[in-house]
């Protein structure tokens, strides 16, 4: 089955855009934060050593304990991709307390359905550790997320203290091996900035949709949250995204390319959530034949936009901003990609572009295209051929300015050193 095949028979623009909606709930690419010193990351949107697009590396593949995890009992894989991937066992969400300390949540199946699982490693992902899993399951279709602990992403603040969220809360302090459930509000997203935890949070199951969403914020680790003045318009969005670099935080809401073009809303802080302007969305702006999917950023004001429209057959561009998003370039195509879907930065000048997540059954190509010059210019970078049997996942995002990572299909992860330019494809143990 070709690529024109996966998605059967329900129109493409329906299946792109629950694609895109599971994607920001499972924070698939979603969302990645890209800090402006070393890189603490976390996702907005995949997300993700890389900012909003995951990258991925490793050069050996062979599951050990790290030192600090020594009571952890280790899970051998051998060298290369493992085979007979259970179906609908996959990596679902990057997070990374520095260049080298990483975890990945994943979904495996159990007798609640898709239940999440857990690895870590500290050595920028040449190994991995299986920690204990976490008492949760991964929201899907048919499942009551209001009866069971659910959760769609990861964040760790710092290389002990970390979170599971989507739409439950759960907190570690010892670096993934015991999970508390937080009660309260439900969480939709998380980021850290300025040494603070920020989560975008709902009262009820109607979000994203009609409903009132509160930013909060919180220090690492605490349960007292505190409401950010910040007044959002909850009415319409289907997905949404945090980023961060430094003391800048984005929250930005987009809205369901299934029913009409919607223009993102866009809220921008550059004091760690003091103070916040809204932003219009730049390619709505432009010629009122795309919207605002998904959002990177780098330090410098740099920010870069993907730029999508709602057709049988979308099209995609990129949108730069070099001053923080006051004022954007003309968009411009992405040539050499199918679908794009991810966008992150590694560098005021270097954007990389992943396909989107793929739904359906049949064969399809994930493709990684990068440009040197802000988008004026586009080289592929990386592919990988697989077999579709549901929803494969995708995530894309830089750490820092030269580290990235790109999540390509069930447990493959692609790893740049280089700020983009070569990437080596690894695996991740998914149980």
């Amino acid at each position: 089955m070709s690529d024109d095949d996966v998605f059967g028979r329900r129109s493409r623009e329906d299946l792109i855009a629950e694609v895109r909606r599971r994607a920001a709930r499972r924070r698939l690419r979603r969302r990645g934060v890209l800090t402006a010193a070393a890189a603490v990351v976390a996702a907005v949107s995949i997300s993700v050593p890389l900012s909003l697009a995951g990258g991925a590396r490793r050069t050996t593949i062979k599951v050990i304990a790290p030192s600090t995890l020594s009571s952890v009992p280790p899970t051998s894989i051998p060298p290369g991709k493992p085979t007979g991937v259970p179906l609908n066992a996959s990596i679902l969400d990057l997070s990374w307390a520095d260049s080298a300390t990483g975890w990945a949540l994943s979904q495996e199946p159990c007798p609640q359905g898709l239940c999440a699982s857990l690895e870590r490693t500290t050595d920028g992902g040449g190994h991995w550790a299986v920690l204990p899993n976490p008492p949760a399951v991964v929201g899907a279709t048919g499942q009551d997320c209001t009866k069971l602990t659910c959760v769609s992403g990861v964040l760790f603040a710092t290389s002990n203290v970390g979170y599971l969220y989507g739409p439950a809360l759960l907190l570690t302090t010892d670096g993934g091996r015991a999970w508390t459930v937080q009660t309260g509000l439900q969480v939709e997203m998380m980021a850290v900035a300025g040494g603070q935890v920020f989560r975008l949070v709902y009262q009820h199951g109607g979000c994203p949709g009609p409903c009132n969403p509160v930013l909060q914020s919180a220090p690492a680790g605490s349960s007292s949250w505190q409401t950010v003045p910040l007044a959002i318009d909850g009415v319409g969005w289907g997905s949404s995204q945090m980023l961060t670099s430094g003391p800048v935080i984005y929250l930005a809401l987009y809205g369901n390319l299934a029913h009409r073009l919607e223009a993102a809303m866009i809220y921008r802080s550059l004091d760690s959530g003091r103070t916040w302007v809204t932003l219009d969305d730049p390619c709505f702006a432009h010629s009122h034949l795309y919207v605002l999917t998904q959002l990177s950023v780098a330090p410098g004001g740099f920010v870069a936009g993907l730029c999508q429209q709602a057709s049988s057959a979308p099209k995609a561009s990129v949108v730069v901003s070099t001053d923080g998003g006051n004022r954007w370039n003309t968009p411009g195509p992405i040539p050499g990609i199918s679908y794009p879907g991810l966008i992150a930065t590694a560098s005021p000048n270097r954007i990389a572009v992943a396909s989107a997540p793929t739904l359906g059954i049949g064969s399809s190509t994930a493709q990684l295209v990068v440009s040197q010059d802000r988008g004026t210019h586009w080289t592929t970078v990386a592919s990988e051929k697989q077999q579709i049997s549901g929803t494969e996942p995708a995530w894309l995002g830089f750490q820092s300015a030269e580290t990235g990572r790109w999540v390509s299909g069930p447990n493959t992860i692609w790893t740049t050193i280089n700020g983009g330019l070569l990437w080596t494809e690894n695996t991740v143990p998914v149980p």
